[in-house]
């Protein structure tokens, strides 16, 4: 009996543990990674909204000139959005950009592509 007891407790210390990963990732943030979403700019705004997901975060980094350039490049007004594939890094959940509006900051270190959004992608219209 003490033994089984040892084994589930185990198994239940490495199931918590597990999805603790889930709980410090949301908290904290992830390393470097790549995301696929839309990004948007205009006055006090600088918006990438990873596809599928209802957030917004405010965009900082060493490729941000680099995305502006290829934003306006498309011809599009302010606050439209736009699909951009990019790399860089999410901060963890905090206060950042106009005003603390934005709950996380995105540090774009490389912008893999940027086009028009087709319609319904990213679950835009």
């Amino acid at each position: 009996m003490t033994r089984v007891l040892a084994i589930c407790l185990v198994e239940g210390l490495i199931a918590l543990s597990l999805s603790g990963c889930t709980i410090v990732n949301d908290l904290f943030g992830d390393s470097d990674d790549s995301w696929d979403g839309s990004v948007a700019f205009g006055f006090e705004v600088e918006s990438f909204q990873p596809c599928s997901q209802d957030v917004q975060w405010w965009l900082t980094g060493e490729a941000l000139v680099e995305l502006h350039a290829r934003y306006r490049d498309l011809g599009v007004e302010q606050y439209a959005p736009v699909y951009a594939k990019v790399n860089g890094t999410r901060s963890s959940k905090g206060k950042f950009g106009h005003l603390g509006a934005y709950e996380r900051e995105f540090s774009v270190d490389e912008v893999v592509e940027i086009r028009h959004l087709a319609d319904g992608e990213c679950g835009i219209n």
